[in-house]
């Protein structure tokens, strides 16, 4: 009887393994993708103006199921900032501007800038994103030719699925 009771235990006790070692936590795939504009446009013609970007829009390839993890971005003016105003600098997701987060800071010497954001943490990586921008100033007018013209924007969306 006991002989019997023994291995009925090891029998239960090697399961309970099996279960365990199946029930492990699994760890989440990662990747990315990433786009990026080498252009003039937006240029910005006038201050106190929201401009923006063409869309980043995600692969086909980019799983349904994938979510944002962080996203590395970058952007670059072709000239200094103009006297007397201030860059403003956003991500955005989706198409409208509902969605955004500040990627600059209010100095006039910043034309350029690059970092990375956990702002879209869980988003869908399937969204896409583009820049908006203004040069902000304590009235609105017309710039002085050559404008402001963009010169390059990039983001590479990380994400798990």
């Amino acid at each position: 009887m006991m002989k019997v009771f023994r291995r009925g235990a090891l029998a239960v006790m090697a399961m309970i393994a099996v279960l365990l070692v199946g029930a492990s936590p699994s760890f989440a795939a990662t990747s990315m993708w990433y786009q990026s504009q080498s252009t003039t446009s937006p240029t910005l013609y006038q201050t106190n103006l929201l401009y923006r970007t063409a869309d980043f829009t995600y692969p086909g390839s980019t799983p349904a199921a994938a979510a944002v993890t962080s996203i590395d971005w970058q952007w670059r003016m072709i000239y200094a900032v103009p006297s007397g105003t201030t860059l403003r600098v956003w991500l955005c997701a989706g198409s409208t501007d509902n969605y955004c987060t500040r990627v600059n800071v209010d100095s006039p010497q910043y034309s350029s800038g690059s970092g990375n954001t956990t702002a879209f943490l869980n988003y869908s990586a399937r969204t896409n994103f583009h820049y908006s921008l203004a040069l902000v100033a304590s009235t609105t007018y017309v710039l002085p030719s050559p404008y402001y013209p963009s010169s390059f924007y990039s983001v590479q969306v990380n994400y798990s699925y």
